[in-house]
């Protein structure tokens, strides 16, 4: 199965073989309105007509790039010098206006999978003025985007229609017979009611409750729609009307190897 080609925080690829179980055997098209790396979806095994959306428009540029002109990325980030001094140079790149408006797209391509793979845990984490703030790893060996791998992705993305929406507005183009899955900023365990913030956009309680109506208006539209998030006693309650499974995820974004043990999660259907 062909894996994302980014480090991802709370990328689904190993754990979608737990969740795609709950998707029916039959819909028209598979829509994702927080797709991230994609790795759901390169993993859930669905074939129909897919419909990838994500406010990081930096993340789908690469993406388009790779599907149209995989080798020229990959020569292109692999280029680039892995050192800590170049590092926080290439970083430093999205405050230089002159840079931003010259750049091409594929050069601005290779800058993100450079600094996805020679960054700490492969985080992606941005100032209040959208500009990276995450510090360089331990160094990686190896090459930043191998082609084999780029060639990959790029077949297997080739007929996904990406879009850089809000969610609300990517979700005014579901059908009925649409199946949703839906991988949203998590619910915080140790302060529920605590933004996610450092991505793009923030996303609070308040947006946590929004979604829920947004389900609902969704399966009275016809379609199924599947949701992940924490397990905690406050998303038990908000997805009380959903019939909720309990799975077992990995974590691997820890900067400690204890804060990396698997955690219960749960997977909400509305039908």
């Amino acid at each position: 199965m062909t894996k994302t080609i980014l480090k991802w925080a709370g990328n689904k690829s190993k754990v979608m073989g737990k969740i795609s179980p709950f998707f029916p055997n039959e819909f028209e098209r598979y829509l994702e309105p927080f797709a991230g790396s994609l790795g759901a979806f390169l993993h859930s095994g669905v074939e129909s007509e897919a419909l990838m959306n994500d406010l990081n428009e930096e993340v789908f540029n690469l993406f388009e790039c790779v599907r149209e002109d995989y080798q020229r990325v990959s020569e292109l980030a692999n280029a680039i010098d892995k050192s800590k001094e170049n590092y926080y140079k290439v970083r430093n790149l999205d405050r230089d206006d002159g840079w931003l408006s010259t750049a091409n797209r594929f050069e601005k391509a290779a800058r993100t999978v450079y600094l996805n793979k020679t960054c700490f845990n492969g985080l992606y984490r941005v100032n209040k003025s959208g500009q990276s703030n995450v510090p360089y790893g331990s160094g990686r060996k190896g090459e930043v985007l191998p082609l084999k791998e780029a060639k990959a992705f790029s077949e297997a993305i080739q007929d996904v229609e990406f879009f850089s929406l809000d969610y609300k507005e990517f979700l005014k183009k579901a059908q009925p017979g649409d199946l949703i899955y839906m991988d949203p900023p998590y619910v915080d365990l140790k302060d529920p009611k605590k933004e996610f913030n450092g991505y793009v956009g923030g996303f609070g309680w308040t947006q946590q409750e929004e979604l829920i109506e947004e389900c609902k208006r969704l399966r009275d539209l016809g379609c199924t729609v599947v949701v992940s998030n924490s397990h905690c006693s406050d998303t038990l309650e908000l997805y009380k009307d959903f019939n909720i499974e309990v799975i077992e995820a990995p974590r691997y974004i820890s900067c400690k190897k204890d804060g990396r043990r698997p955690v219960k999660e749960i997977v909400a259907v509305l039908t």
